[in-house]
């Protein structure tokens, strides 16, 4: 049964607006006035009705809702003779409730204001709950992470009001931390660049395009359009937090990883096959366990499952690290580097080279003394110091590159100039080791550098150089080279004054001395007080002299003893320098400096091929220095074999790097995908190493050639993977093998991370190139 709570009729019901602040007094009671209080709540009851004149007279208005005309009517004066007692209007329910919701806000309003005057209060106030275990430390620190600043309120609203999920405004709170470079706010902290080549090769992959659950489908469906691979993310979407000290803000569902993919599937299962897992990794090492395996097998040793004998779990578990040169290699490899088998076991550094002074003499040109006879070259290494942040001597040697310096016959003027200028800075560099020793060096090379180096970088590059080897050398080639290049210096023409015997009698400067240090001691007559050189022979009153009887340590005048029988030296075979160091260390051979490597991680090989290699032009340069160097340090069949194990990259910016190191532990030279061998190992003794890592047939690389497809082994197949990772037994959580920050400094082409590795989670999917 329905029926209406108010006849509407206007002659039986007065109809009561709710919006009505206040009513009358008497509506309790069922007989509220016609009228009604005003918006102010005063009561405006008069009369009953307002008569209305009719002729003479005057009639009753009364409505019928409220009884009709009276029976007595109004008076003769026109008045109703009914009044209405005035009464006391009282609040609607609406503006009761209005008033209860004001007062309730005002008090929130006062409360909280109240609780937000003091910082510490306001901080436990605010925090929506309990930070993670990592996070903890920040807890009463909310302006660490938070944008808005609780020291000032006013940014409050709008910063409540305006979403933030997608633009990042709040990122750079968290990489404060969480440093992950100039391209933290893009997915995978990849350059748009990247992220562009990315899109088009998991867009060109066969297979479905969609799939995943209804949830992501129904998503997509609801969203709307595509976003932008390259448009910057939030942290705050993936990375949520105040939800417990045990939460991981780092774990994310398998939902979440493929909102933004292109190919979406549900589960391990419905992964996508690996395409050539492990791709070729960027290592650092020539190695293949093809060969050396067949090589052990040849040898009577079996090396099938075992691989601890070169390799030992990281303390981490993340890896199966190599053991190192001493433990896994130097039994067969040690003898090598020491130079066995090697035809040359000594690299050439520095050297004077051979120069045609007759033509120069007789051109006019004046190099001053230069030794005779001399049948060396200038090496790449002098070729590098002396060009060192200078140009002029670049050009120079460009000039003069094909030029042979003994024979300058058939030279121009601008040639022969050439020759003379790259002569005398052969003469000063030396000059400089001479007197300053190994600083000289160190200055050069940091000026190639167009930086300061430190102690530690100058003490390779030298090499420890024996001050007594060189200044033995330079006295021999060029014995007035401290007199010659000061003069040179000041202006002055220096010209050749003969042979070795009459240079060796030339005066040398007195600003130098004839040590390289200033004040030498010499008498009035110019002659050495110690040398003795040129004095007159002892007269016989000398005391030590013997020939006056009287002499107080002389022979007493007798005759001398007669000569015994001679012999002739038996004849003994000596060793050449470069085999007499066979430790390793500077020598000198002829007219130049050679240094033998001291064996595996000689540091100053190593030096000297980073400096090399970090001059190098970005692009082949046969006649650049550098370049040369490095290609005459770095030959594998040089002294040291470095560059026959370890490999080359040419890196944009940074020149051509060697990897002295092998891969790094944990690193697969993918950008996002994580491998741990520790749970994997205990697998070991009872599947066997080679139940993953199958060798290859593919035929063993040369020497000096990188290996392919995990040097040695075929490629991974998911269904290996797939026989414990399932939802029952271990887990297929994409987090269990991806993770989601590419490391700083990875380039996404495919060659190895520069820089540090750091650890991350990921969403992406090993099966294309690009991902």
């Amino acid at each position: 049964m329905t029926r209406t709570l108010q006849d509407f009729s206007f002659d039986k019901s007065e109809y009561e607006r709710p919006t009505q602040p206040w009513i009358c007094g008497r509506a309790e009671s069922g007989e509220p006035c016609r009228i009604g209080p005003d918006e102010t709540g005063r009561c405006r009851a008069t009369f009953e009705c307002r008569p209305v004149r009719k002729g003479d007279g005057w009639e009753c208005a009364r409505p019928r809702q409220w009884g009709g005309p009276c029976a007595g009517g109004p008076s003769p004066d026109g008045c109703c003779a009914r009044p209405i007692p005035r009464c006391q209007p009282v609040r609607s329910m609406r503006s009761k409730r209005g008033h209860v919701v004001l007062w309730t806000c005002m008090a929130t309003v006062g409360a909280l204001a109240w609780l937000l005057a003091v910082p510490e209060r306001r901080a436990r106030v605010l925090l929506p709950g309990p930070l993670s275990g990592a996070h903890s430390a920040m807890e009463t620190e909310c302006d660490k992470c938070h944008q808005v600043s609780l020291g000032d309120t006013s940014g409050w609203p709008s910063a409540a009001l305006v979403s933030t999920l997608g633009s990042g405004v709040q990122n750079l709170q968290c990489q404060v931390c969480h440093a992950w470079g100039a391209d933290a706010d893009r997915p995978h902290s990849l350059s748009a660049r990247a992220l562009a080549g990315m899109v088009v090769a998991a867009e060109r992959t066969t297979g479905p395009k969609r799939g995943g659950s209804w949830r992501l489908s129904l998503a997509a469906a609801i969203a709307g359009g595509k976003r932008s691979a390259t448009a910057p993310l939030s942290c705050v979407p993936c990375h949520d937090e105040h939800r417990g000290r045990s939460h991981r803000p780092a774990e994310i569902s398998d939902e979440q990883c493929q909102v933004c993919h292109v190919r979406q599937f549900d589960g391990f299962a419905g992964h996508p096959a690996f395409a050539d897992y492990p791709l070729e990794s960027a290592v650092g090492i020539h190695f293949d366990h093809g060969s050396h395996r067949d090589h052990f097998t040849e040898r009577g040793r079996d090396l099938r499952n075992r691989c601890d004998d070169c390799h030992r779990l990281t303390a981490d578990g993340a890896a199966m690290a190599p053991t190192g040169f001493a433990a896994s290699c130097a039994e067969c490899h040690a003898a090598e580097i020491h130079g066995e088998g090697v035809e040359d076991v000594a690299l050439n550094v520095m050297s004077l080279p051979g120069l045609d002074t007759e033509t120069l003499r007789a051109r006019g040109i004046a190099v001053g003394h230069w030794a005779e006879g001399l049948d060396g070259i200038i090496t790449t290494t002098m070729k590098l110091i002396l060009s060192a942040g200078n140009e002029s001597i670049r050009r120079d040697l460009d000039r003069t590159q094909k030029m042979d310096w003994e024979d300058l016959a058939a030279a121009d003027d601008e040639q022969l100039a050439a020759i003379a200028r790259l002569a005398w800075a052969v003469k000063e560099f030396y000059f400089d080791l001479y007197v300053e020793g190994h600083g000289a060096l160190g200055a050069r090379l940091a000026t190639a550098l167009g930086r300061a180096s430190g102690p530690g970088e100058a003490n390779l590059w030298h090499g420890q150089l024996p001050v007594g080897l060189i200044r033995e050398g330079i006295d021999e080639w060029m014995p007035n080279l401290l007199d010659e290049v000061p003069r040179h210096r000041r202006g002055e023409r220096v010209e050749s004054r003969g042979d070795a015997a009459g240079d060796a009698s030339h005066e040398v400067d007195p600003a130098i001395g004839a040590a390289g240090t200033e004040g030498a001691p010499t008498d009035a007559a110019g002659d050495d007080l110690l040398g003795g050189g040129e004095s007159e022979p002892p007269p016989d009153d000398d005391l030590l002299g013997g020939g006056d009887p009287d002499d107080l340590l002389g022979g007493g005048g007798q005759e001398p003893a007669p000569p015994g029988p001679v012999r002739e030296p038996s004849p003994v075979a000596t060793l050449s320098a470069d085999e007499w160091m066979i430790g390793g260390g500077w020598f000198r051979e002829h007219c130049v400096f050679r240094y033998r490597p001291t064996g595996h991680g000689d540091t100053f090989l190593r030096s000297w091929l980073d400096l090399a290699g970090r001059l190098s032009p970005s692009a082949e340069a046969s006649a650049d220095p550098a370049w040369l160097l490095f290609d005459y340090f770095g030959d594998p069949t040089s002294a040291g074999l470095c560059i026959r194990c370890h490999g080359v990259d040419e890196v944009p910016g940074s020149g051509r790097v060697v990897r002295w190191e092998s891969t790094s532990p944990g690193s697969s030279g993918r950008a996002f995908v994580r491998f741990d061998h520790g749970p994997h190992v205990r697998l070991e003794s009872r599947l066997g190493c080679d139940h993953c890592h199958v060798a290859s047939a593919d035929p063993p690389p040369k020497v000096g050639e990188n290996p392919r497809r995990g040097r040695g082994f075929a490629p991974i197949e998911k269904s290996k993977c797939a026989e414990c990772h399932q939802p029952e037994r271990v887990g297929d959580s994409c987090l269990t093998c991806h993770q989601y920050h590419a490391r700083p400094g990875y380039d996404i082409s495919g060659s190895s991370p520069v820089g540090s590795t750091a650890g991350g989670r990921a969403m992406t999917d090993v099966s294309s190139a690009g991902r």
